[in-house]
C-alpha cells in the first residue's frame, strides 16, 4: 500500500520522480479497500504534517542510494562517517584496524598512538577529530526516546527529513506488553542506522529514562514506564535489546543508554532548589527495592553499553562523583562493561552548584576515579589538562575513560571496514515503512486506558461503516463496567454486565462535537523529547475518518480562554448527539526543568468541562485525557454525566487515529494505568523533594505509589477496562510445561499449535538470570464476551501478614497481554522465583521471607506458601 501525504513540495522532485505523488493517488490506493482499511489509508493521506519535506511513496534502495550520492542532499552538521579504517584508509594497516585481534588488544593499539591531551579532548560528547590518525569527529548525543529524536547529534533534513514518532513511553509502557516494547527500540535503533548511514545521526543513543515515576508532579515523567520498579526494569531491558540486538551478531545495532543513574526525579521545586542542586535523601531500603531495580534489569538483562548518571546528589554526594554506584555497585557488582557519561552539565554541577569540591581540577579527579567516562559538556576538555598536572587526574584515569568508550565503538563496528557489515548498508528504505507506521499506530492502540463506561456508551456506533469483525457494529451491551469475571476453586465473584446504554445497535451517530484544546492538537501528541514525524493524525481528524462532519470548537487554551471560544463549544455541543472532550497537559505545563505544583486540571479547562456538561443536556459525552502525569480528575469521574472517560498519554504520530479506532469500536482497549492517580489533597501531605516511599504516620506522610500508598485514589495503578468480558480461573499446570530460563521481554504469545482455541502464555516475571524457580502458577483466562479483546494480565505478590520490614502493600510480579478471539481460551504461567518472595531490609539487603504470600490476579487470589 503506498503511504502518501496531503502536500507536496517541489524540493523532493527527485526524491519522487517515477511516482504518482498527488493527493488523488488516494482515490485509487482505496478503491475496493474494506471500510476500515480505507479509513486507516485516508488518515495517512490525511494526517497533519509538521514539516516541509514529506516522502510521498515508498523509495526503492536503488533510488535512495542515488538520492543520498546527489550533493544537493550533502547533509549539514553531519557526522562524518569515514575512518582510519575504511579499506582504502591509511592505517588500514593498523593493529587496531586488524578485526582478527580482540577488541581490547585493538583497544590498546590505539590508545598509545594517542597523546595525553587527544585523549582528554575526547572525553567530551562533541569529540573533535583526531586528523594525524584519521580519526573524524563524533557526537555521542543522540536522542531516541520514543523514536529517533531532535539532538545535537540527529539532523533532520533532505534526504531524513523525518523519523517515526511512537507514543511517549508512559503510554507504551501501559500496554504491559514487553514484546511491543521490544518492537520499538528495534524499529527505532533501524531507523537511526539510516540516519546514520547518510551522516545525519551517530551510533549512540540516550534512551531509556528508567527512573521511578516517583511523584506526579515530576515533569519528566512521561518518559518514563510509571511507578513501578519492576516494570520499569522489563521495559529497560525490552526497549535496550530491541535497539542494541539485531540480525548481525558480532555488532551492537546501536548503543543504548539508560538513564539517569539513579534516584533522578525532581526538575525544579523551591528556595533555588532545582536539580542541579537538588540532594536525594534516600535510604538504603528505598534505594534496593525502588530506585535500582530497573537499572539492575537494564545492565543485567538488557545488556546496556551506557549508563548516564544523574544531576542530583545522592545523600550527600554527586551521582557522578559516586564511586560506590558507578564503580563500586555498575561495573562490579551489577558487571556492567559500557561507557557512562554525565548529564549534560553535571560534572561541572559537582562544583559549581553541589559545591562538593572545591575547585574544577578537583571535580575532574572526583568524577573520572567515580567512573564516569564521558562529560557532556566541554567541562573535562577545560579542566582536566590542569588536573593532570596538578597530580590530581592520572595518565590511568584517562586512559581507563577512554578505553570504555573506544570499546563501544568497536562494539558498533565504527572501527571496521563496511564491506562486511550489515547495518551499515541500512538505506533511506529503512526510514517511516509501513511497517513502522503500524508499529506506532498499535502501540497507541494498546497503550490508550479506558477509564470509566458509564452504560456502556462505547464504542460509539458509526454511521454506515461495518466493523472490523464483519456485519453491523455489535451491540454496546451487554458489557460490563468491570470487565473481568474471576473465579478461583470456591471462591467466586461475577460482574453481571449492566442492561444495554444509551445509544442501542441500531442507532447511528450522525454527529459528533469534537471539542477541547487537545481536540485539533497534532505535535501536543508527542511529548516531550520528540523528533520530526513524517505526519501527525488529530483527534478531530481521527474521528472526521468516521464521521466526516464532525464538529470542531476547542473551547479554551490549555491554560487560557475566551468567553467566545467557550461560546463556540457550546454552540457545537448543544447541537451534537455526542461530545468527545478532550482535556488535559502539554509541555508547556510537565516537561523536562517544569514540574508541577498542582495535580488540577488548569482552571479554563475545568470550566470548559462545565459548560460542555450543561450543553449536552443530557446526551452522553466522553471525556478524553492527553497528558504524561496524573490529574485529579475526580470531579468528572463521579460525574454521571460524563458517560465514558479514557487516558490516551501522548499517542504519538497515529494517536488520533488509534484513538478514533478505540471510540467507534474497530479496536477494544486494553491499556491499563501504570501510576496512580492521586486526589489533588495528595500534593499537601507529600512534599516533592521528599524521596521516602515508605507510609510515616509520625508527620502524616502518606508513601508514594500502589506499593505504599493506602490512601484514596482516582484511578489505582493497573485500572483499565474493555469492551468484552473475560473469567480466569486456577487451573493445574499442564503437563510437559516445564522450568526454563526466562527474562524479561521473551516472552511468547500465540496459539499453542496451529488452529487451536487454546494459546499459551508464559508472564513476564522478576526473573534474572541468577534466581531459581520456587513454584509454578497457572490461570486459565476465557474471552466470555462476543468480540475480540486483549487480555491484559496483572500479577501481583503481598508479602505475609504481620511480617514487618516496612514491606510493600503488594508489588507486581508478573504480568503480559494476550489478544483472544470471542469465547476463546488462554493458559497463563507464572514462575514464581526466589527474588519475588525476597525483601529489603533498613540496610538495602534482600532476604527470603518465608510464610504465606498472597498472589494476586486479577480478582482472585492463591496463596503461596514459602517455607
Amino acid at each position: 500500500m503506498t503511504r502518501c501525504c496531503v502536500a507536496h513540495s517541489p524540493s523532493l522532485d527527485k526524491l519522487t520522480s517515477g511516482f504518482q505523488v498527488h493527493l488523488n493517488i488516494c482515490t485509487t490506493v482505496t478503491a475496493g479497500m474494506p471500510a476500515m482499511d480505507e479509513r486507516r489509508q485516508r488518515l495517512r493521506c490525511g494526517g497533519r504534517l509538521l514539516l516541509f519535506h514529506c516522502v510521498l511513496a515508498v523509495i526503492s534502495p536503488a533510488k535512495a542510494r542515488e538520492v543520498t550520492s546527489d550533493p544537493m542532499f550533502r547533509p549539514f552538521n553531519s557526522i562524518d562517517r569515514a575512518h582510519a579504517c575504511d579499506s582504502a584508509g591509511s592505517f588500514a594497516d593498523a593493529a587496531y584496524c586488524n578485526m582478527s585481534l580482540s577488541i581490547d588488544e585493538r583497544v590498546e593499539d590505539l590508545l598509545a598512538r594517542l597523546t595525553q591531551e587527544e585523549k582528554i579532548s575526547l572525553l567530551v560528547n562533541a569529540a573533535p577529530g583526531i586528523p594525524h590518525q584519521a580519526l573524524p569527529a563524533y557526537e555521542w548525543w543522540s536522542e531516541a526516546l520514543h523514536g529517533v529524536g531532535l539532538s545535537p547529534g540527529v539532523t533532520f533534513a533532505p534526504p531524513t527529513p523525518t523519523a517515526t514518532s511512537f507514543p511517549q513511553v508512559v503510554t507504551t509502557s501501559q500496554s504491559f506488553n514487553p514484546a511491543l516494547m521490544q518492537a520499538i527500540g528495534a524499529a527505532i535503533s533501524t531507523e537511526g542506522r539510516a540516519f546514520n548511514n547518510v551522516g545525519h545521526a551517530g551510533n549512540t543513543y540516550w534512551a531509556p529514562n528508567i527512573n521511578v515515576f516517583r511523584d506526579p508532579r515530576w515533569g519528566r515523567g512521561q518518559e518514563t514506564p510509571g511507578e513501578d520498579p519492576f516494570l520499569s526494569g522489563v521495559y529497560a531491558a525490552s526497549f535496550v535489546r530491541g535497539m542494541q540486538e539485531g540480525e548481525d551478531p558480532r555488532y551492537l545495532k546501536t548503543s543504548a543508554c539508560c538513564k539517569h543513574f539513579a534516584a533522578y526525579s525532581v526538575e525544579n521545586l523551591y528556595n533555588g532548589t532545582h536539580r542541579h542542586n537538588f540532594d536525594a535523601r534516600v535510604t538504603p531500603q528505598d534505594m534496593a527495592d525502588t530506585y535500582l531495580p530497573a537499572f539492575e534489569a537494564c545492565v543485567k538483562e538488557g545488556r546496556a553499553s551506557a549508563l548516564m548518571c544523574s544531576y542530583n546528589a545522592i545523600n550527600g554526594v554527586p551521582a557522578c562523583a559516586d564511586a560506590e554506584l558507578l564503580n563500586a555497585l555498575a561495573r562490579g557488582s551489577w558487571g556492567f562493561d559500557g561507557y557512562i557519561t554525565s548529564d549534560c552539565g553535571a560534572i561541572a554541577d559537582i562544583w559549581t552548584r553541589h559545591n562538593y569540591t572545591n575547585t574544577p581540577e578537583e571535580a575532574c579527579q572526583v568524577a573520572l576515579e567515580a567512573g564516569c567516562d564521558l562529560d557532556c559538556s566541554t567541562f573535562y576538555q577545560e579542566h582536566c589538562p590542569h588536573a593532570l598536572s596538578q597530580g590530581l587526574v592520572t595518565d590511568a584515569d584517562v586512559d581507563t575513560a577512554l578505553s570504555h568508550l573506544f570499546r563501544v565503538q568497536f562494539r558498533l563496528g565504527m572501527f571496521d571496514a563496511e564491506e562486511g557489515q550489515i547495518y551499515t548498508k541500512y538505506g533511506l528504505e529503512r526510514l517511516n515503512t509501513l511497517e513502522h507506521q503500524e508499529l506506532a499506530l498499535e502501540a497507541a492502540r494498546q497503550g490508550i486506558v479506558l477509564l470509566k463506561n458509564q452504560g456502556p456508551v462505547l464504542p460509539l456506533p458509526c454511521p454506515g461503516l461495518a466493523n472490523e469483525q464483519g456485519g453491523e457494529h455489535l451491540p454496546a451491551a451487554p458489557l460490563g463496567a468491570d470487565a473481568w469475571t474471576s473465579t478461583f476453586l470456591r471462591h467466586h465473584r461475577r460482574v453481571e454486565a449492566p442492561p444495554e446504554g444509551p445509544l442501542p445497535a441500531r442507532e447511528r451517530v450522525s454527529l459528533v462535537a469534537v471539542v477541547g484544546p487537545h481536540a485539533n492538537g497534532t505535535q501536543a501528541l508527542l511529548g516531550n523529547y520528540r523528533g520530526i514525524p513524517p505526519y501527525i493524525v488529530s483527534p478531530i481528524e481521527g474521528i472526521r475518518a468516521y464521521v466526516p462532519d464532525a464538529l470542531f470548537a476547542p473551547g479554551c487554551g490549555i491554560n487560557s480562554s475566551s468567553e467566545q471560544a467557550f461560546a463556540d463549544a457550546e454552540s457545537a455541543v448543544s447541537s451534537a448527539h455526542v461530545t468527545v472532550l478532550i482535556l488535559g497537559l502539554d509541555v508547556s505545563i510537565e516537561d523536562e526543568g517544569k514540574d508541577r505544583t498542582s495535580l488540577e486540571l488548569p482552571a479554563p479547562q475545568v470550566e470548559l468541562a462545565g459548560r460542555v456538561l450543561d450543553a449536552a443536556m443530557g446526551r452522553p459525552v466522553v471525556v478524553v485525557l492527553v497528558g504524561g502525569g496524573a490529574v485529579d480528575v475526580d470531579f468528572l469521574a463521579r460525574d454521571d454525566r460524563v458517560a465514558a472517560m479514557l487516558f490516551a498519554g501522548y499517542p504519538g504520530q497515529a494517536g488520533g487515529q488509534a484513538l478514533a479506532e478505540i471510540l467507534f469500536g474497530d479496536v477494544n482497549p486494553s491499556g491499563r494505568l501504570t501510576q496512580t492517580f492521586y486526589p489533588a489533597s495528595f500534593v499537601t501531605q507529600a512534599d516533592a523533594g521528599d524521596m521516602r516511599m515508605r507510609p510515616d504516620h509520625s508527620d502524616g506522610f502518606p508513601g508514594r505509589t500502589y506499593r505504599f500508598y493506602d490512601g484514596p485514589t482516582v484511578f489505582p495503578f493497573g485500572h483499565g477496562l474493555s469492551y468484552t468480558s473475560f473469567e480466569i480461573e486456577a487451573i493445574a499446570c499442564p503437563e510437559g510445561e516445564r522450568d526454563r530460563p526466562h527474562y524479561a521481554g521473551y516472552d511468547v504469545v500465540g496459539n499453542r499449535g496451529t488452529g487451536g482455541r487454546e494459546a499459551a502464555i508464559y508472564l513476564t516475571n522478576a526473573r534474572p538470570h541468577d534466581s531459581r524457580v520456587m513454584s509454578r502458577i497457572c490461570v486459565r483466562v476465557k474471552n466470555t464476551g462476543s468480540r475480540v479483546g486483549r487480555a491484559t494480565l496483572i500479577g501481583f505478590l503481598r508479602p505475609p501478614y504481620g511480617v514487618g520490614l516496612d514491606a510493600p502493600r503488594r508489588s507486581l510480579r508478573a504480568f503480559g497481554s494476550i489478544s483472544l478471539a470471542a469465547q476463546q481460551e488462554a493458559v497463563a504461567i507464572v514462575q514464581v522465583t526466589e527474588v519475588d518472595i525476597s525483601l529489603a531490609d533498613t540496610a538495602g539487603m534482600f532476604h527470603r521471607v518465608r510464610g504465606e504470600w498472597t498472589f494476586e490476579i486479577e480478582g482472585f487470589q492463591l496463596p503461596v506458601l514459602v517455607v
